[in-house]
C-alpha cells in the first residue's frame, strides 16, 4: 500500500524596498527553498507597503502553515505574530522559526546554514 504525502502548503512574502533590485533573486530563492524542502508554495506577494495586519490573519483561513521570507526584517517587528500562524523560513540566514502552537511558546530559530552541503 503506498501512503500519498500531502505537501504543505506555504506562500512567500516580501517587502519591495527592503528587495530593491534583488526581489527576482529572493523569489527565486523562495522557489528553490520550497522545493528543497517540500512545501508547496501556492504563491508570493513582494510589494511596497506590504500590509501585513492583514495578510498574516488570511493564512490559516487559506491553510497555509509555512510562510516563506527573504530574511527577518522582511516582518520586521510582524515576526512572532507571523508565528502565530506559520513556520517562518528564511533565506538569509537559512532555516527557520517553528510556528507557535501554544501561548507562551519559544521555540528558537532553526538554522539550517551547517545542515546544506557545501559546494
Amino acid at each position: 500500500m503506498t501512503v500519498a504525502r500531502r505537501l504543505v502548503q506555504a506562500y512567500g512574502l516580501g517587502r519591495l524596498d527592503l528587495s530593491g533590485l534583488d526581489a527576482p533573486c529572493h523569489v527565486s530563492g523562495m522557489r528553490a527553498m520550497a522545493i528543497r524542502h517540500s512545501l508547496n508554495l501556492i504563491g508570493f506577494r513582494v510589494e511596497q507597503g506590504l500590509d501585513l495586519a492583514l495578510v498574516l490573519p488570511q493564512l490559516a483561513a487559506r491553510g497555509i502553515t509555512e510562510l516563506v521570507i527573504p530574511a527577518d526584517p522582511h516582518l520586521g517587528e510582524w515576526l512572532d505574530t507571523a508565528r502565530r500562524h506559520a513556520t517562518v523560513w528564511t533565506l538569509d540566514p537559512l532555516g527557520f522559526w517553528p510556528r507557535k502552537l501554544r501561548h507562551g511558546d519559544t521555540a528558537e530559530f532553526i538554522d539550517l546554514r551547517a545542515a546544506e552541503p557545501v559546494r
